[in-house]
């Protein structure tokens, strides 16, 4: 019974360690997340302004392709605005990877939070001051136990000790002794 306890105790300890860990997980994600979304806000906003000045550089690309009618002049400006269209979708590409890298994180807290939430109710609602007087009530059981056994081992001490010499009826002598040994 006393084994029992003390297994339940532990598998209450080690259900708790769990618990805190699977606690600090969640708010370490958490926190990761809030970081991430802060992250992409950021570039989100800097995608905007860089949307903003690429199309600006395309519109004055374009008005001065208008105005200049050298040959030389145009393919410069073209080149200038392939680059600026590359640049907006290496950025767009960016921009959908962060996106992606959210959703792997949002799943991670949420499947943490899942862990957590498969444990029993009545270990979610234990008090640690709880848990600590059954750990001390479980100690002194031990202890209690220890005692015991070192008064069981001394009375076997004791018993090995005895020995007798028996005289036989024929003459012979026999001597008695008890052993314990298995």
């Amino acid at each position: 019974m006393t084994m029992e306890k003390g297994q339940i105790c532990a598998q209450i300890l080690e259900k708790q360690r769990k618990i805190a860990s699977l606690e600090s997980d969640s708010s370490t994600l958490s926190q990761t997340l809030e970081l991430i979304t802060q992250e992409r806000v950021s570039i989100s906003s800097k995608l905007v302004e860089k949307s903003t000045y690429y199309n600006k550089v395309t519109e004055d690309i374009s008005k001065k392709l208008q105005l200049q009618q050298g040959n030389e002049a145009r393919n410069n400006l073209m080149a200038r605005l392939d680059s600026a269209k590359v640049n907006l979708e290496r950025i767009a590409q960016m921009k959908s990877k962060l996106v992606s890298n959210n959703n792997k994180i949002k799943e991670s807290v949420e499947q943490v939070k899942s862990r957590a939430n498969k444990f029993k109710p009545e270990l979610m609602e234990m008090d640690i001051k709880t848990l600590e007087e059954e750990h001390g009530t479980l100690q002194s059981d031990i202890a209690g136990e220890a005692e015991y056994l070192q008064s069981l081992q001394h009375q076997i001490e004791k018993l090995e000790g005895i020995s007798h010499v028996i005289k036989c009826v024929c003459g012979q002598e026999y001597k008695v002794e008890v052993s314990l040994s298995a």
